[in-house]
């Protein structure tokens, strides 16, 4: 028996109408071939959202190294004005 929760976001109306008793990987795949599309994509955002994101510890240190130096350029005056920031957006968004 099949519960729709029209009050629902299509992802979790979903879950609802297909979580009576799914407990492997099977029964689910199942279940995600009988979604519509939207359904789908709306399950695979959000499934994409529930993984950590994958960063070695050489390019997290990487990472926060260049968070320093950006921060450092910027305590030192040597930043961007967010005026300019504003007007070349536009020429960035249209390449």
């Amino acid at each position: 028996m099949y519960h729709y929760h029209s009050n629902l976001p299509i992802a979790e109306s979903s879950l609802v109408r297909y979580s009576v008793a799914m407990s492997t990987l099977a029964e689910i795949q199942d279940a995600v071939t009988k979604l519509g599309d939207q359904e789908k994509k709306a399950l695979s955002l959000w499934l994409n959202s529930q993984v950590e994101p994958e960063m070695s510890a050489q390019e997290e240190q990487r990472l926060l190294h260049s968070l320093d130096e950006a921060i450092r350029d910027v305590d030192a005056g040597n930043g961007v004005a967010i005026e300019d920031v504003r007007k070349r957006l536009s020429s960035w968004a249209a390449k």
